[in-house]
């Protein structure tokens, strides 16, 4: 099952109809972690870590729609979920002086979900 699969299903979105949303969302999320220190090997769409796979879903549930009551608490799940990423073993400190790959993330990530779409 693709992520877009997956997210689609966590959302109970059945149409592709928000694909542009729900995409989007993805991708800020997958930006987001990058940002707070999360390596790029674990947010690899096409393999992406169990863990960021789940504060993924969570930050769409937290953005998406309008009439949402439950995104403080979804998002409030993301930013565990990310700090718990990062405390991890699988996410070793990364030098932060290393930029290696760090320039091709982004259409990397564009790359990977425009694959997702139907």
């Amino acid at each position: 099952m693709s992520l877009l699969d997956e997210v689609r299903l966590a959302t109970r979105t059945s149409s592709d109809a928000f694909d542009g949303e729900l995409l989007g969302l993805v991708a800020a999320a997958l930006s987001d972690m990058r940002r707070a220190g999360v390596r790029e090997e674990l947010l690899d769409p096409a393999s992406l870590a169990p863990l960021a796979k789940n504060a993924v879903i969570c930050y769409v549930k937290a953005g998406y729609g309008y009439d949402n009551n439950e995104a403080d608490r979804f998002m409030a799940s993301y930013r565990q979920t990310v700090a718990d990423l990062l405390n991890s073993s699988a996410n070793m400190c990364a030098d932060e002086t290393d930029d290696e790959g760090r320039s091709d993330f982004d259409s990397t990530i564009q790359s990977a979900l425009a694959r997702m779409l139907p």
